[in-house]
């Protein structure tokens, strides 16, 4: 048997052993997701955060949390955000920035 056919056979034994992992892939998100916003309640970031949560809510079946942490020019949401975020490896943590 050639190398080239070697390959050719792989190559499909490969492709069809992922079609069984994919089918099998949980559902994502499993939890609340958290979405931290730096900035004062009431303002016009909150409002944007909100309207953002409402829709990642019904598209994703799953309650988006919106935390508001105002203080130091928005420092101190960014800072809660690098300290919970990680711990949550399926990255229902997410921080808000001003682009």
């Amino acid at each position: 048997m050639s190398s080239m056919r070697t390959l050719q056979i792989l190559i499909a034994a490969l492709l069809t052993t992922q079609q069984g992992i994919v089918a099998q892939a949980q559902e994502y998100p499993t939890r609340a997701i958290t979405l931290i916003s730096p900035w004062p309640a009431g303002g016009v970031n909150d409002t944007a955060s909100r309207l953002l949560g409402t829709e990642l809510a019904k598209r994703l079946g799953k309650p988006v949390i919106i935390e508001n942490r105002a203080g130091a020019g928005s420092t101190l949401g960014l800072f809660l955000a690098l300290r919970v975020c990680p711990t949550r490896a399926d990255g229902s943590c997410a921080p808000e920035t001003d682009t």
